[in-house]
């Protein structure tokens, strides 16, 4: 196991392309910077549930809530 920082990654949830299925993701940039500044990232889940929520975070060093253009 690494002894790097994990941080956890907000992800955008993607409904307008008026599909059946909302598509979970974010941006290779923002994950790349967290890799060049020596951490681990991962993609916290797009969900309401509290528990699985404290669950990641409780795993994490560190949080990235990237901007978007509203």
């Amino acid at each position: 196991m690494t002894d790097r920082p994990k941080v956890a990654v907000a992800c955008n949830l993607d409904t307008a392309q008026g599909g059946a299925v909302p598509i979970v993701g974010l941006l290779e940039t923002y994950t790349d910077a967290v890799l060049e500044g020596g951490a681990v990232p991962f993609v916290l889940p797009a969900t309401t549930d509290e528990t699985l929520l404290n669950a990641y975070l409780d795993m994490a060093n560190g949080v990235l809530m990237p901007g978007g253009i509203d």
